[in-house]
C-alpha cells in the first residue's frame, strides 16, 4: 500500500467515523471569488472571514470595527506585503476570533482599509494551530490536531516554509516540463499561476504562447499582467493541462519579495528564491492537508459522491 493509497485510508476512517470530535468535524464553507468564505464571530459578534495563506498575519477591517463601536488598542504598525504593493497597516494589540466551535487569542492583528473585503482576514496564525484541511471541490474544511492527522510520511508535494518571506508556505512547481519554480501557496489568490516575467522572457513563453492581458486586484491596489496558457504544469504527483500562467507587464516590478513578519519553526528554511503565486484555479481541483508547523502537504482527490 503506498503513502497516498494509506493517507485516503486514514481519512476516510475519520471522515465515517461517528465517534470523531469537532476537531475533525466537516464544516461547510462558501467559495467566493476563488476565496474560502467562513461564518467567525469577533468579540461575539457574527461576521465573515476569508482564508488567506499569502498573509503572515491575520487582518481585520477597520470599517467593521468603527460600525461595531469596538473599543480597540493599537501596538504599533507592520509593513504588509502583497504581489502589488507594501503598505504600513496599524496593529490591534488583541482579537478574540471563535470559528467552527474554536476560541483563538490573537496578538498584533493588522487593521486594513477596504470596506469591500471581509471583515477577517486569517492568515498563517489559523495554520500554526492546527491541521487544516480544504476539500475545494466539496466546499468544505475542518481543523484538527496531530494526534487525529498525523501527514509525516504522507506527504506528495515539496513543501517548506521560508523565513525570509514571512514564513509563508512555498510548493515546487514544474511548469511545461521545462522550468522548476518556487510558488506561494496562496488561498487567498483566485488565479492560477502568477510569475515573475524573467521566467517567461527567459524560456520564450510570452513568444511561443498568445498572451492577452488581464486586470489583477490585490487588497491594496489593482494592476495589469500578461496572461498566457501554458500546456503543462505538474505539481506533486498530479499533472494539470492548459493553465493559465500571468506575468507583470513590461517595465512593471513584481512585487514578490516582501518579509512582514517572520516566525520560526523546527523546519522553517532559508535561502530559496520566491518565483510567483500558486492559486484557486489550481487548488481548486484538490483536498489539501496542511500542517504548516511541520511544513507538510498532501494534496488529494475528492472523495466520489455514491449514486442515489
Amino acid at each position: 500500500m503506498n503513502s497516498a493509497t494509506r493517507l485516503f485510508v486514514l481519512l476516510a476512517f475519520f471522515m465515517s467515523s461517528s465517534s470523531y470530535s469537532a476537531a475533525t468535524k466537516w464544516f461547510p464553507v462558501e467559495i467566493i471569488d476563488g476565496a474560502i468564505t467562513i461564518p467567525v464571530k469577533v468579540f461575539d459578534k457574527p461576521t465573515t472571514a476569508i482564508i488567506d495563506t499569502g498573509a503572515s498575519k491575520t487582518l481585520i477591517n477597520r470599517t467593521f470595527l468603527t460600525k461595531n463601536n469596538f473599543e480597540i488598542s493599537t501596538s504599533g504598525k507592520m509593513k504588509f506585503g502583497g504581489a502589488i504593493k507594501n503598505e504600513r497597516l496599524d496593529l490591534l494589540s488583541e482579537l478574540n476570533l471563535e470559528l467552527f466551535g474554536a476560541n483563538l487569542n490573537m496578538r498584533d492583528i493588522g487593521i486594513y482599509e477596504n470596506s469591500e473585503l471581509p471583515s477577517v482576514i486569517l492568515g498563517l496564525e489559523l495554520f500554526s494551530h492546527f491541521v487544516v484541511q480544504i476539500d475545494y471541490p466539496n466546499s468544505r474544511m475542518r481543523l484538527a490536531d496531530r494526534k487525529s492527522i498525523d501527514l509525516k510520511g504522507h506527504e506528495n508535494v515539496e513543501f517548506n516554509v521560508v523565513k525570509e518571506f514571512g514564513a509563508l508556505p512555498v510548493v515546487q512547481v514544474n511548469l511545461n516540463k521545462e522550468r522548476n519554480v518556487d510558488l506561494i501557496l496562496d488561498t487567498g489568490f483566485n488565479g492560477a499561476i502568477s510569475v515573475e516575467r524573467i521566467i517567461a522572457s527567459e524560456q520564450k513563453w510570452l513568444e511561443k504562447f498568445k498572451n492577452v492581458k488581464v486586470r489583477v486586484k490585490g487588497l491594496h491596489a489593482t494592476t495589469q499582467n500578461d496572461s498566457f496558457l501554458i500546456p503543462t504544469v505538474k505539481i506533486g504527483p498530479y499533472e494539470i493541462a492548459d493553465t493559465q500562467v500571468m506575468v507583470q507587464t513590461e517595465g512593471d516590478k513584481y512585487n514578490i519579495k516582501f518579509k512582514p513578519r517572520s516566525y520560526t519553526g523546527s523546519r522553517i528554511r532559508t535561502g530559496r528564491k520566491i518565483q510567483g503565486v500558486l492559486g484557486y484555479d489550481i487548488l481548486r481541483n484538490f483536498v489539501l492537508t496542511i500542517d504548516y508547523g511541520r511544513s507538510l502537504l498532501h494534496l488529494g482527490l475528492p472523495e466520489q459522491k455514491s449514486k442515489s
